[in-house]
């Protein structure tokens, strides 16, 4: 494929947008709204506007509390190689031999806002799916082994009871080392994390069962997360 530029109108936003991502990229551990304008000429009104779009598309992820924005891992999504992060690569190098253990598809997903987005999969076709996060085994993974910002957007819009269930379930998870839900049909998924510095959830690896005893086959499916995060 030529690299010449193609004729015709440019979107401005598009290339801001990029120079934002390209000064984030630069700063794996974020930077704050004024620190990121030190960088780019863009009016802050400007800048503050796409970073609000850049995090609601899981490109960027905002900490609230700390007020700094970094480059999200959902941009996964977008590179097959992902070579920031290593996940796709680690991935595929033994996801067939866990599919191949546990006799079922297995998944790989990550953290895009409240989301779980799922990027990779082997032993069904290639799809992308993106499902609130605390509606799965994968998304309940990640948030327990997330961070406390991710965490507190994922819970705010439930209330009451709903929220300390949920809560409860979190820290249930990152007691046992893995998540687990019973199916609407039948059977059982099991989501084990994928870890980064100081031990917090990068990505989640996945695979429903059909069988009655899901913890049983949890050991396979975390010895997997386990060696992926080895090899990052």
């Amino acid at each position: 494929m030529s690299g010449a530029s193609a004729p015709g109108p440019r979107s401005p936003a598009v290339r801001q947008a990029f120079e934002v991502l390209d000064v984030l990229g630069e700063s794996p551990e974020g930077l704050r709204l004024n620190e990121i304008l030190h960088r780019v000429d863009l009016p802050k009104t400007t800048a503050h506007r796409l970073l609000r779009t850049l995090v609601d598309v899981g490109a960027v992820v905002h900490r609230a509390g700390a007020g700094t924005y970094r480059i999200g891992p959902g941009m996964a999504a977008y590179s097959r190689t992902a070579e920031d992060t290593g996940l796709l690569g680690a991935f595929h190098s033994l996801a067939e031999r866990l599919r191949g253990g546990l006799g079922e598809p297995v998944r790989l997903g990550v953290l895009t806002g409240t989301d779980v987005t799922f990027i990779a999969q082997v032993g069904e076709p290639a799809r992308t799916r993106r499902s609130p996060a605390h509606a799965s085994a994968t998304g309940r993974a990640l948030l327990a082994f997330g961070g406390a910002d991710e965490r507190a957007a994922a819970l705010a819009p439930h209330h009451g009871t709903e929220a300390e269930t949920l809560r409860a379930q979190l820290a249930e998870i990152r007691v046992r080392g893995y998540a687990v839900e019973r199916r609407a049909g039948h059977g059982w998924c099991l989501a084990a994390p994928v870890l980064g510095r100081r031990g917090r959830g990068l990505a989640a690896i996945s695979a429903c069962t059909a069988g009655d005893a899901p913890h049983e086959r949890a050991d396979e499916l975390v010895g997997g997360a386990a060696e992926m995060t080895r090899r990052l």
